[in-house]
C-alpha cells in the first residue's frame, strides 16, 4: 500500500496545516496525488509582513526604499524580494490564487518611482479575490495607486476581516472596504495614519474623508462584530489634525454601530524613551492631553448613549472617566489607561 492510502485522502491536509510551510511544499514535491491535496494548504495563510516594518521602512530617507540596495534597510529587501517571488508564482500559475484565505502585507515601495511595482502589486492583488482576512500595512514613504480597470478598484471582494494601517491613498483604501458585490465585514480595524505632507501625485487617506467613507460603508457593515480604531501616536499632528480626526473616529463610531468597539492608542514600539529629548517628551504629555480632551469632546458623548446592538467597550492607552451611564450597564467596558506600553500595527487581533 502507497503511503497516500494508509490514510483517508481527507485526512491529509488536516496533517498538512500542522506542519511548517517548508516541510508542505516538500510534500507537495513528492508526488501529483500529494501536490493535489497539501497545495491549498500551502496558500492558505499568505504572510508577507513584518512586525517591525513602522520602525524599519521609517528610517529610510526620502526617494529611498528596498530596491536602493546601498541605502535600503535590509530588511526592506528581504520583504521585497519575498513579495517579487510571490508576483512571480501568481502570475505563472494563477490557479494557485485561489487558495489563499488570509493574507498579510506590509508594503514598503514607493509606486511614484517604481511604477511597475504598482501594475504588479495591484493585478496580484486583484487575483487574490478569495482572501478572507486582509492584514494590510503601508508605510508614510510607499504607496499604491489603484488603476481604472474594474477588477484593480474592487479589490479583495470576500474579506469580512480587514485590517488597514498605516498611511495609504485615498484610492487604495476604497479599491479594498468599497465595491460591488463584496461580503459583509464582521470585523474591521483602522490604524489610518492621518499624514499631513502633500505628496506629489498621490492623495493620501485623511481623517475628514472617513465621514464620507463611512456613508458608504454602512450598507456593508450591517453584520460588524468587532470595530477598532487604531493610532500609533505622531509627533507631526497639530491639534487641529488631531481634532479632525477624533471628530472622525466619533462620526465612524456612531455610523457603523458595532457590537464591540475598541479604542487604542500607543506609542511606537521602535521609539527609544531614553533618547527622548525634553522637548519631545513635553510635546508628546502635550498631545496626550489633547487626546483626552478630544475623546471627552466627541467620542465619550457616542458611547455613552449607546445603540442596541453594543455589548462591549474596549478602550486602550488613555484614561477615559465617566464613560459608564445607566444606559451602558448591560455594555461590557474595559479600560486599560497605561499609555507606557509598545504599539505594534498587528497588537489588536480580529
Amino acid at each position: 500500500m502507497s503511503l497516500l492510502g494508509a490514510l483517508p485522502r481527507e485526512l491529509w491536509p488536516l496533517i498538512a496545516e500542522c506542519l511548517p510551510s517548508h516541510d508542505i511544499l516538500n510534500i507537495c514535491r513528492t508526488s501529483h496525488e500529494f501536490n493535489q491535496l497539501c497545495l491549498p494548504v500551502l496558500y492558505k495563510d499568505i504572510d508577507l509582513s513584518h512586525l517591525d516594518i513602522i520602525a524599519i521602512s521609517d528610517k529610510l530617507g526620502p526617494r529611498r526604499g528596498p530596491f536602493d540596495t546601498a541605502l535600503g534597510d535590509p530588511t526592506c529587501r528581504t520583504i521585497r524580494t519575498r513579495q517579487n517571488l510571490f508576483y512571480q508564482t501568481i502570475t505563472r500559475k494563477p490557479k494557485q490564487s485561489k487558495y489563499a484565505r488570509s493574507l498579510a502585507w506590509a508594503h514598503v515601495v514607493d509606486v511614484r518611482h517604481y511604477p511597475f511595482w504598482n501594475r504588479e502589486a495591484m493585478a496580484t492583488f486583484a487575483a487574490l479575490d478569495h482572501v478572507r482576512r486582509l492584514d494590510m500595512y503601508a508605510s508614510k514613504k510607499s504607496f499604491l495607486l489603484p488603476n481604472r480597470e474594474p477588477a484593480m478598484r474592487n479589490l479583495f471582494p470576500r474579506a469580512t476581516h480587514i485590517r488597514l494601517a498605516g498611511t495609504m491613498s485615498i484610492e487604495w483604501v476604497k479599491a479594498i472596504l468599497l465595491g460591488k458585490e463584496k461580503s459583509d465585514i464582521q470585523s474591521l480595524i483602522l490604524g489610518l495614519e492621518p499624514f499631513t505632507n502633500e505628496l506629489e501625485g498621490v492623495d493620501i487617506f485623511r481623517g475628514y474623508e472617513s465621514k464620507l467613507l463611512a456613508i458608504e460603508l454602512q450598507s456593508r457593515c450591517l453584520k460588524l462584530e468587532h470595530f477598532a480604531l487604531q493610532r500609533i501616536t505622531s509627533k507631526s499632528l497639530t491639534p487641529g489634525d488631531l481634532r479632525v480626526e477624533f471628530q472622525a473616529w466619533a462620526h465612524l463610531i456612531s455610523t457603523l454601530q458595532a457590537r464591540k468597539i475598541t479604542l487604542w492608542i500607543g506609542t511606537p514600539a521602535f521609539e527609544d524613551e531614553e533618547n527622548l529629548t525634553m522637548d519631545e517628551i513635553q510635546r508628546e504629555e502635550f498631545q496626550r492631553e489633547q487626546e483626552e480632551i478630544y475623546i471627552k469632546s466627541y467620542i465619550q458623548p457616542i458611547l455613552r448613549t449607546g445603540w442596541p446592538s453594543l455589548e462591549e467597550i474596549y478602550v486602550r492607552g488613555i484614561e477615559v472617566r465617566g464613560l459608564l451611564t445607566e444606559r451602558l450597564q448591560s455594555v461590557k467596558v474595559t479600560i486599560d489607561k497605561k499609555t507606557a506600553f509598545k504599539a505594534h500595527w498587528q497588537d489588536i487581533d480580529f
